[in-house]
């Protein structure tokens, strides 16, 4: 595979590297997300989120990407996403996600942060995960300015903005 390939974890060993993690002492965070476009949003929101703990990225599959995001997303296909997240120092793991599945990956992880971007808090409220009602886990919502999303990149290249 890659030169990361040790940070690539299927999503059923998510329970196992979460208790090597806080066998270590360490807390959990999983920062679920897209990742198309890396732009320096996607690298604030990592290193952000690797400040909560031992930071697992889920990265959505194709499919998801294409409904949360549009048509003509995603622009880079799920291996290469995966590869851009694991190449992060601040990165632990890397493993796929399916929106169908959030709820799965969320209790097998057991996060005691669940970092997500502000355009992903309806998704884990819709599976009954909010930074109101969860116990299992805190939720953190990161948004940032528009000129960091990936949209305004897309619409930048396009000479729409």
């Amino acid at each position: 595979m890659f030169m990361f390939g040790h940070k690539f974890i299927h999503p059923g060993q998510l329970d196992e590297i979460a208790s090597t993690f806080r066998a270590s002492g360490d807390s959990v965070a999983l920062a679920l997300g897209c990742f198309d476009l890396f732009h320096v949003g996607c690298i604030r929101f990592l290193q952000d989120a690797a400040m909560h703990g031992r930071l697992i990225a889920g990265v959505y599959e194709d499919a998801d990407v294409t409904d949360i995001r549009g048509p003509g997303r995603p622009i880079l296909p799920l291996e290469q996403r995966l590869v851009m997240c694991a190449a992060f120092e601040c990165v632990a793991a890397v493993t796929p996600v399916t929106v169908q599945g959030l709820a799965r990956t969320i209790e097998a992880a057991a996060p005691d942060f669940l970092v997500v971007g502000s355009d992903q808090e309806d998704l884990c409220r819709n599976i009954g995960v909010d930074a109101e009602t969860s116990r299992s886990c805190r939720v953190v919502a990161m948004g940032g300015r528009w000129e960091t999303c990936s949209e305004w990149v897309v619409q930048k290249v396009q000479g729409r903005v």
